[in-house]
Order: structure tokens, then sequence, then C-alpha cells
């Protein structure tokens, strides 16, 4: 693809007429390009970035859990 402007990418898509589905990235002129040119496309995310987006959520998930400071009690000598 030329460029990621949304027109190039509409052009691009238009010499594909026979494509069901798609694997891309995250990117929202892909999404609107694809859309648009031929709906009944079947867009999939790439799976680096759904690992991407399932890390940052957990990672998110643990901060809230996790408190910001742990202290440990007075060490004690046996």
């Amino acid at each position: 693809i030329p460029s990621r402007k949304l027109s190039d990418v509409q052009e691009w898509l238009q010499n594909f007429p026979n494509l069901t589905f798609i694997i891309r990235d995250g990117s929202h002129t892909f999404r609107s390009a694809i859309s648009e040119v031929s709906p009944d496309i079947i867009q999939i995310a790439d799976r680096f970035h759904v690992l991407k987006s399932l890390t940052d959520h957990a990672v998110k998930a643990l901060r809230a859990l996790i408190p910001k400071k742990i202290e440990l009690g007075e060490e004690k000598h046996f």
C-alpha cells in the first residue's frame, strides 16, 4: 500500500475484489477504508495487537489490585 491515507487504501483495496477477510493492525484508517470499499470483508486483528491489548488490560487490572506500597514486618532473627 503506497500510504496509510484513506483514499490510497481504498484504491488499493479495489484491486482485490475477491477478498473475504483481512488481518490488519488497529488503524482506524484501515478499518474505515475496508468497511467503505467492501463491508462484507471480515476484519481480523493481528495477533501482536491482540496480545498487546490483553497485556495492557491485565497490567491495568493488576495495578488496581496490588497496593503501590507493600510494607514488610520487622525482620526477626532466630
